[in-house]
């Protein structure tokens, strides 16, 4: 009669322990394969979309709405689509690996894309300042003749965008409106100016110092620039011990840096063709994500102008007349505008915010160009 108790004591905390195991194990991510009949650990996928409110569906499945993370996950590789109702469907092949989170956003592209001006007094020049944030133009139809700078950061790029400055204007001495061209210091201080027929000038733009300075070798400023960039990346390359071969590359003065400072990107020619170069030195390199990707190729007559995307995971390009995203490992690429002959440049920036794409254009016969931006969404 006492063996009873003693049975039902020890079963109740066999089971409790069972249970508190189990637990323990669903908590760690250990979920039974039915198909393979075994115990395993399952990873997660954090699933994100800009705009957000997207479907999204897993091997054909409809598993969850943007953004969300869905857990459980048996490792291996997944065929993900993102939709939302007015934009491009996004698709990629993603991995899930056991015990950790796999991170994507999926950047929507408008099927619609709105087209916009930014100016509208005619634009002969435009140029990208080096911290992305501000765009430096001149116009020609405007009483204010000379350099003007637009603001791209903060409230949203208007035609009536208040904060325009005009930061160096036209002289007797000094005609800025006929510049050819306009290039930024690294820290946007100042400008350094060809004129037609002058030569080149340095502008002081943040101490505003009217009288520019003659510049008779515009070599020795862009080395000194180079050498002030150089100054600021170098230790933190050093650092990631890439090799002397791509230090030389990271340095160069055509490799472009990524807005978060952690990758660059740089092109190997092939006779006729380019190939897209990509070194990632995130640290540690999220999941899913490899250290160095050749991006993608295009033929050197075809690709015009490359752009990093403000999240450093996707580029904008201009390949004739057509502007395209696409990820930094090749996926995903999206047209998102084609101009039939209206670009009035070979050059394309992407707004800070990432919903704009600013390109100068003529969209009517006998028009001056001017400034525009297509709206991804």
């Amino acid at each position: 009669m006492k063996i009873k108790p003693l049975i039902t004591v020890f079963l109740t905390m066999f089971g409790l322990s069972l249970l508190t195991v189990l637990v323990m194990l669903y908590s760690e991510g250990w979920r039974f394969n039915a198909k393979g009949k075994v115990l395993q650990k399952t990873g997660m996928l954090a699933i994100r979309s800009t705009p957000e409110g997207a479907k999204v569906y897993l091997n054909g499945k409809i598993a969850t709405a943007t953004n969300d993370t869905i857990p459980s996950l048996t490792p291996g590789t997944y065929e993900i689509k993102v939709e939302k109702e007015g934009f491009e469907v996004w698709t990629k092949s993603v991995e899930i690996f056991p015990e950790l989170v796999t991170d994507i956003t999926a950047v929507l592209v408008s099927q619609s894309p709105r087209i916009e001006p930014l100016t509208n007094t005619g634009i002969s020049l435009f140029s990208l300042s080096s911290s992305l944030d501000k765009l430096a133009y001149i116009p020609i139809n405007t009483e204010k003749k000379g350099i003007w700078v637009l603001p791209l950061s903060g409230a949203p790029i208007t035609l009536f965008r208040a904060g325009q400055n005009l930061v160096a204007e036209d002289t007797e001495k000094y005609i800025y409106s006929s510049a050819e061209n306009i290039w930024w210091s690294p820290d946007d201080g100042e400008l350094l100016v060809q004129l037609n027929k002058e030569g080149f000038y340095l502008i002081d733009i943040q101490r505003q110092i009217k009288e520019p300075l003659e510049i008779k070798d515009p070599q020795e400023i862009f080395s000194v620039w180079e050498l002030e960039r150089a100054k600021k990346r170098k230790p933190f390359l050093e650092k990631q011990k890439i090799g002397e071969d791509l230090m030389v590359v990271a340095l160069d003065k055509n490799t472009l840096w990524s807005p978060d400072e952690k990758k660059f990107l740089y092109l190997k020619n092939y006779g006729d063709v380019v190939e897209i170069e990509i070194y990632n030195m995130e640290d540690p390199l999220p999941v899913g994500e490899k250290r160095q990707y050749s991006t993608y190729r295009a033929r050197k007559s075809d690709l015009k102008d490359i752009a990093w995307y403000p999240d450093s995971y996707h580029l904008a390009l201009l390949e004739g007349t057509t502007i395209s995203l696409i990820r930094i490992d090749g996926t995903n690429k999206t047209e998102i505008f084609t101009a039939n002959g209206s670009l009035a440049s070979d050059k394309l920036f992407v707004s800070p915010w990432g919903d704009k794409i600013i390109i100068r254009a003529s969209f009517k016969q006998n028009t001056l160009p001017d400034l525009y931006a297509v709206g991804i969404r």
